[in-house]
């Protein structure tokens, strides 16, 4: 058998390849910089813009080299925004614009309705706080970010737009109106027995000066106690935390902060003549940031009760620094803040006091925790009123032939009760004082992961609820 000989050929084409390329890279580019001053991504972007296929142009190669420089930071809180994206982001911030009635937030990727404002298209269509944007006229969100959907938010006055939304389980379709809507950094309400409330959307200058005067307002009513909502506010100015912190904090610590070199700095409030009542802080999974800083201060200084579900978890400060090469700006992550007993809040968030799951659940224990001693809430289709004041949120009332049964999460906070869950006998516990009542799994109805229980069940073990159908719309009556 014969071998098979193999000699080695000579690869001039390759060569020639080669040759080429040498040629190329051996001038320096004809804009050539001051020397010392022409890096090695200087050249690289002169040679790419000369010489690749694509037609690639300077402007394109330097925005991807920022865009690369950010990313290799593994930091998604430093980023670079152009003039145009600038302006843009500036734009929808006004108080004032064409829109569907919906501010919206994000938590991990997911686009979700923060708030839903009265008079609206969102309102009148039945959009509930909390819902999960999935898309946006046929386009998904994921991918997104949150300044490509608040501009899809704003658009000439008549205008239609589809969302499809998730809610729970169910992916649910509306059409809405882009009409005139005035944006609210502060919303307040009054729920009776001196309980006050004040819900902060964002952290920007406007919104700390309208949350001192809408504060002042509710003191002239004759406040008795007050609720900061918090719930879904990303953060904001760090002056417009200290502004707000003003109201409340007596010389006393707003923070600890951290920089690249591991220097510590307290940073200080000294108070005006600080309210004097008690204070519940509502917070959830949204609550981030400057929200993180304000909630953080009133807990470790024994100024407020917080009540709601574990906090995001943005420990770190970032600045806006203008680049005069571009007209953008960049936003760069330049510290790491702590709370005022030095918990680490990045990655971590605040705990809350008393943990409630829930929108109206968390309101509902936040009042009793303010000191609310007659509670009454009518349920409607897409929205319930607690004491006369609107939430855009919904109680799913289940009916089993005569029977109604009622989300027992809801039914607990509506009598002030703690829930828990007991696993070796699989029941729900409720606790109130002293008093402890379980339901076994088995005696309750369950949807989407809620557990259900007839009302009547309910009323014989706490009879301080009244359930009331005789009127349009059922009707809850608790007096505490």
């Amino acid at each position: 058998m014969k071998k098979l000989s193999i000699r080695p050929r000579r690869m001039t084409v390759p060569i020639a390849i080669l040759l080429c390329i040498t040629l190329l890279l051996s001038p320096m580019s004809a804009s050539a910089k001051e020397a010392g001053k022409y890096t090695e991504l200087d050249e690289t972007i002169d040679l790419m813009e000369a010489y690749h296929l694509s037609g690639v142009t300077e402007e394109e190669l330097i925005q991807a080299a920022i865009e690369g420089i950010i990313l290799s930071l593994d930091d998604p809180y430093t980023d670079y925004y152009s003039e145009d994206e600038l302006k843009a982001f500036t734009d929808s911030l006004n108080n004032v614009y064409y829109g569907t009635g919906i501010i919206l937030g994000e938590l991990n990727g997911a686009f979700y309705v923060n708030l839903v404002m009265e008079n609206t298209s969102a309102e009148q269509m039945g959009i509930l706080e909390g819902d999960v944007i999935v898309s946006v006229n046929g386009i998904m969100t994921r991918g997104k970010t949150l300044l490509d959907l608040e501009k899809a938010e704003i658009g000439a006055n008549g205008d239609t737009v589809k969302l499809r939304v998730r809610r729970g389980s169910a992916v649910l379709t509306f059409n809405l109106t882009y009409a005139e809507v005035q944006v609210p950094l502060v919303t307040t309400r009054w729920f009776g027995d001196g309980v006050g409330y004040l819900r902060l959307h964002t952290f920007s200058d406007e919104a700390a000066y309208e949350f001192i005067t809408e504060l002042e307002k509710l003191s002239e009513k004759g406040l008795q106690s007050l609720i900061i909502d918090l719930r879904y506010n990303g953060g904001g100015l760090l002056s417009s935390t200290e502004m707000i912190a003003r109201q409340f904090l007596d010389n006393d610590v707003l923070m600890y902060t951290k920089d690249k070199d591991g220097k510590e700095k307290k940073v200080e409030v000294d108070g005006h003549l600080p309210l004097m009542v008690p204070i519940v802080v509502l917070v959830n999974e949204g609550t981030a940031s400057a929200s993180e800083v304000l909630a953080g201060a009133l807990q470790d200084n024994k100024l407020a009760l917080i009540v709601g579900d574990q906090t995001f978890g943005k420990g770190v400060i970032q600045q806006i620094i203008p680049m005069h090469t571009s007209g953008g700006v960049l936003k760069i992550t330049v510290e790491e803040y702590f709370t005022p007993n030095k918990h680490r809040v990045h990655g971590v968030g605040i705990t809350p006091d008393i943990e409630v799951a829930g929108i109206s659940e968390q309101l509902i224990r936040a009042l009793y925790s303010a000191g609310l001693t007659k509670l009454n809430v009518v349920i409607e289709p897409s929205k319930i009123k607690v004491n006369g004041e609107v939430l855009h949120t919904q109680i799913d009332i289940l009916k089993q032939g005569q029977a109604t049964h009622l989300p027992l999460r809801f039914l607990a906070a509506v009598v002030d009760a703690d829930l828990s869950w007991n696993p070796s006998t699989k029941s729900v516990v409720l606790t109130k004082d002293q008093k402890k009542i379980s339901y076994p799994l088995a005696s309750l109805t369950v949807k989407n992961n809620l557990s259900y229980i007839d009302v009547k069940t309910f009323q014989k073990d706490f009879p301080e609820f009244v359930w009331n159908t005789s009127s349009e719309l059922p009707t809850i009556d608790v007096s505490i």
